[in-house]
């Protein structure tokens, strides 16, 4: 008699348990984004700051604390993740405290977002204007088992600069270790005005995302980013503006050089030329 009792109350237990609205909120799950925040060295907490302030893109591994981070504050339910980015950007802590976090679940005050000072810097504009990238033509062009995964070309809005980014993929079957990039600036007529080049040093194996910087926002914040991305960027810097720089509107892209491990060498056949040595 008593194991029959015993087992009706643990059934109802459970079905008061189960029953029970799910929370969308709860501080546990802030609170272990907040540890891993503090956590973070000056630097890497910056380039968290940097990230939530580039429009949050996922990062495509998690290779750091750094991406754990980022990745773990996009995990959560918008009711708890919305004022962790909120602070992030600078706006204050008052959307935590509305959670009732104090002070010291949030941890020491971070110089970059927390005060007048750090609110005022956030809305300094961005140096960089967009280009739109993309492929010269509607075929693909010959790339040595080379994808480029996405990318982004920019223009300093003084003309002083340029610069294109990539995430690009080995799909073939061998291992690479140099590949090289050009990347034709073009002005609102569609005639090349000058031309950017990667070239990429590393190890490429089949079938991984070799990641570089997301976006502008990305490139705004002057981080290299975890496993270098910046790497993946082809920049130019002059001291006085370019008329190159200051027309271009558009930006393509054309593998020129892919070199693997085992001596191999690729190079499309109307680019052989004039590739990069």
């Amino acid at each position: 008699m008593v194991r029959r009792w015993f087992a009706a109350v643990v059934c109802v237990v459970a079905i008061v348990w189960t029953c029970a609205p799910a929370r969308a909120t709860g501080n546990y799950d802030v609170t272990r984004v907040l540890t891993e925040l503090r956590s973070l060295s000056d630097a890497e907490f910056a380039h968290v700051v940097s990230w939530s302030r580039a429009g949050t893109g996922r990062p495509g591994f998690v290779f750091s604390k750094v991406d754990a981070a980022e990745n773990n504050i996009l995990a959560l339910h918008p009711a708890n993740r919305d004022p962790i980015l909120s602070w992030l950007r600078g706006h204050g802590r008052s959307a935590l405290h509305a959670l009732s976090l104090s002070d010291a679940d949030i941890g020491p005050r971070r110089g970059g977002i927390d005060g007048h000072q750090i609110a005022a810097s956030a809305t300094q504009p961005s140096p960089w204007r967009e280009l739109t990238l993309a492929t010269a033509s509607l075929q693909p062009a010959p790339s040595g088992d080379v994808k480029v995964v996405r990318g982004f070309a920019a223009a300093k809005k003084d003309g002083t600069g340029a610069s294109a980014c990539i995430t690009f993929r080995n799909v073939g079957t061998k291992v690479a270790n140099r590949l090289v990039v050009e990347f034709p600036l073009l002005n609102a007529e569609s005639l090349e005005t000058g031309v950017l080049t990667l070239d990429r040093h590393g190890t490429f194996s089949p079938n991984v995302d070799i990641a570089g910087y997301d976006d502008v926002g990305d490139l705004s914040g002057n981080s290299m980013g975890p496993r270098g991305r910046a790497d993946n960027c082809a920049t130019l810097s002059v001291g006085v503006a370019a008329v190159p720089i200051l027309t271009a509107r558009f930006a393509t892209y054309r593998i020129t050089r892919v070199e693997y491990t085992d001596g191999g060498v690729w190079t499309p056949p109307e680019n052989a030329r004039r590739s990069p040595l």
